[in-house]
């Protein structure tokens, strides 16, 4: 099969020495993430939340919100923020977020988001 197979193979076995460094990193991200949403749900009075107790996604409900998967979309395609619609969670008035984008995307999104989700509906 060539040597493609074995640098592979030793990428693997490098992660796997390195595996409670790169848990901790993952942990890290995860935590201030969710930080973060949780900071910016809170901001805003319509937002609601239960932030999970683990993982990188959470559901934010809108309150009053109709029906998000339009500006969802509009949302994706204008600016390529992407959260799943509650559509597909069997509410139509929320979405779900994940938070492991870097810093200065994740604050951007959740700019955008306010704006186009929060303030529009």
């Amino acid at each position: 099969t060539g040597h493609g197979g074995s640098a592979h193979a030793a990428f693997g076995l490098a992660a796997l020495r390195e595996l409670a460094a790169l848990t901790e990193r993952a942990d890290r991200i995860i935590e201030g993430g969710a930080d973060v949403v949780d900071a910016w749900v809170r901001s805003h009075p319509r937002l609601s939340w239960t932030r999970p107790p683990a993982g990188p996604y959470g559901f934010v409900q809108v309150d009053g919100a109709k029906d998000l998967r339009p500006a969802i979309e509009a949302l994706a395609s204008a600016h390529g923020v992407l959260v799943a619609p509650g559509s597909f969670f069997g509410t139509n008035s929320g979405f779900r977020i994940g938070w492991t984008a870097p810093g200065d995307a994740l604050a951007e999104g959740l700019d955008l988001l306010g704006q186009h989700l929060v303030g529009g509906q």
